[in-house]
C-alpha cells in the first residue's frame, strides 16, 4: 500500500478500513507489524489504531513477550462491535438469533408463528428482533443488518414474496420494505430453502462442496443449489421449486397445484394423511416416527414410502445437476430414520447416486444461512470487501471500489475535523 503525505479525508478512511482489515485477518497483531504489511508509516498506524479503539472497531488483547526491551501492545478486532440478527420463518415455527461480527452465535429464540399471517408476521419478527438486542445488552444501533429466510421466493419486479402459500397473506405485502422500516437497517430477505443450503456450506456438510443441493422436507418442501459455489437461482428466483414436481399426486389436479404434487405427497400433512388413509389413527408427524421406532408396521411402511419419493425427487434432480451432495434437512428430511430408506430406493433408481446425508445442523440450517448472509453484508458494508466468514459469494452488489463504510467514515472524517459528535 502506497502511502500519500497529507492526505484527504478519503484517503485517510481507506487507509483505515486496510488497518482494520489486516487486524481482522491477521490479529492479534503489533503496530510495527501492521505498519510493515501495510507499508504505511508507524505515525499513522498509531493514530488510526488509537481512533479504531476508541470507536471500538479494535481492542488490547495484551502485550507481546519475549522480545528485548519494552513489550509491544498487539491489538485485534473487537467482534463486539457491532451484531447481526438472523430469522428463520417457518409455517409453524419462528427462530431468529443474534451474533456478533465475529460469527458467534449469542442468543436464539423460537416461538410459534402467528397464524394470522401477512402483517402480524412482520410485527412478530419485529418485536423478535428488538428481544435479541436486548438479551445481548446491546443498543439497537449495534445491529449492523438483518437476513431473513422466509418461505416463497422474493420477486424482483414487484418486492413481493411469490410462492408463500404456508404464510397467510404474505404474498400480498413488501415483506423486506416493510421491515426494513420498521427495523430501521438493512433487511436482506431470501427463500429459507437457499438460506439453509448457505448455513450447510458455511458450518454444515457443504463446506468442502461446490456442487451440492439442499433438499428441505418439513411443513412444506424445497430445495437450494449450489453450483461452481455459487446459490443459484434461476431467471425468476425459482430454482428449487421442487415442490412443484409431479410427484407422488397428480400434477393436473388443480387441487395440487397451489402448493405442488410432490409437497402436497411428501410434506407434513401428506406423510400424516397417507397413514390415516392406510388406516392408522390420526397421528402428528413426530408420533408418526415414534410410533414406526415403536414397531407399529404400518408407520414404517408409510416412511419407507416417503423414502421412496424423496429418492424420486433426488433421482430427478440429479439427472440434471449431477450433484456431489445431496443434504437432506427440514423438519422430516432430517429425521435420520429416513436416511436408509432414500438412500436404498435412490440405489435402486441410479447407476452412480450421489453421496446423500442428513444435515448436521438440523432445524437450524436456515437460522445459520440468516446470520451468515447478514455477516457477509456486515462486513461488506464495514470493510468494502469480502467477508472472511461467509465463503459463498451472496446476492450483495459488488463493490469494486474500497471506500469505507459509513460508520468507519465517519469516525475518521470527526476526528480529523475536531468533531467530538
Amino acid at each position: 500500500m502506497q502511502e500519500i503525505t497529507h492526505a484527504g479525508p478519503l484517503l485517510r478512511q481507506v487507509n483505515s478500513q486496510s488497518l482494520l482489515q489486516l487486524i481482522i485477518h491477521a490479529g492479534p497483531v503489533t503496530r510495527v507489524e501492521l505498519a510493515r504489511r501495510s507499508a504505511l508509516s508507524k505515525q499513522t498506524v498509531s493514530e488510526i489504531v488509537r481512533e479504531l479503539e476508541r470507536a471500538g472497531w479494535v481492542r488490547e488483547t495484551g502485550r507481546v513477550h519475549g522480545r528485548v526491551g519494552r513489550s509491544p501492545v498487539a491489538y485485534e478486532f473487537n467482534p463486539r462491535s457491532g451484531f447481526v440478527i438472523g430469522v428463520d420463518l417457518g409455517g409453524t415455527k419462528l427462530r431468529a438469533g443474534i451474533a456478533d461480527l465475529g460469527g458467534e452465535v449469542l442468543h436464539e429464540l423460537v416461538e410459534p408463528t402467528d397464524v394470522r399471517g401477512g402483517r402480524h408476521v412482520i410485527e412478530q419478527i419485529t418485536a423478535l428482533s428488538r428481544r435479541l438486542a436486548a438479551l445481548t445488552e446491546a443498543s439497537w444501533d449495534a445491529v449492523r443488518c438483518v437476513g431473513i429466510g422466509s418461505p416463497g421466493v422474493p420477486n424482483p419486479q414487484t418486492g413481493v414474496m411469490d410462492f408463500a402459500a404456508n404464510i397467510p397473506v404474505f404474498g400480498d405485502l413488501h415483506v423486506g420494505e416493510d421491515l426494513n422500516a420498521l427495523l430501521g437497517v438493512p433487511v436482506l430477505l431470501d427463500n429459507d430453502v437457499n438460506m439453509a443450503v448457505l448455513g450447510e456450506h458455511w458450518q454444515g456438510l457443504g463446506q468442502d462442496s461446490s456442487d451440492f443441493v439442499f433438499v428441505a422436507i418439513g411443513t412444506g418442501v424445497g430445495m437450494g443449489l449450489v453450483v461452481d459455489d455459487e446459490i443459484r437461482r434461476g431467471a425468476r428466483g425459482a430454482a428449487g421449486e421442487i415442490c412443484y414436481l409431479p410427484l407422488g399426486a397428480d400434477a393436473f389436479d388443480p387441487a395440487n397445484q397451489v402448493k405442488g404434487a410432490f409437497e402436497e405427497a411428501a410434506a407434513g400433512a401428506g406423510l400424516v394423511r397417507r397413514y390415516v388413509e392406510a388406516g392408522g389413527a390420526k397421528l402428528g408427524v413426530p408420533e408418526l416416527f415414534d410410533a414406526a421406532a415403536n414397531g407399529d408396521a404400518l408407520a414404517q411402511q408409510v416412511l419407507d414410502d416417503e423414502g421412496r419419493l424423496i429418492a424420486q425427487a433426488v433421482c430427478a434432480v440429479a439427472s440434471v445437476l449431477d450433484p456431489e451432495l445431496v443434504v437432506l434437512g427440514g423438519g422430516i428430511g432430517s429425521r435420520p430414520e429416513l436416511l436408509d430408506p432414500v438412500r436404498t430406493w435412490l440405489g435402486r433408481l441410479m447407476l452412480q447416486p450421489p453421496e446423500v446425508h442428513t444435515s448436521i445442523l438440523g432445524h437450524r440450517a436456515s437460522l445459520i444461512g440468516a446470520l451468515a448472509l447478514a455477516l457477509r453484508a456486515a462486513h461488506r458494508d464495514l470493510l468494502g470487501a469480502t467477508s472472511p466468514v461467509a465463503p459463498l459469494v451472496l446476492p450483495i452488489p459488488s463493490n469494486d471500489i474500497t471506500i469505507a463504510s459509513p460508520t468507519v467514515a465517519n469516525t475518521v472524517a470527526n476526528t480529523e475535523s475536531g468533531s467530538t459528535s
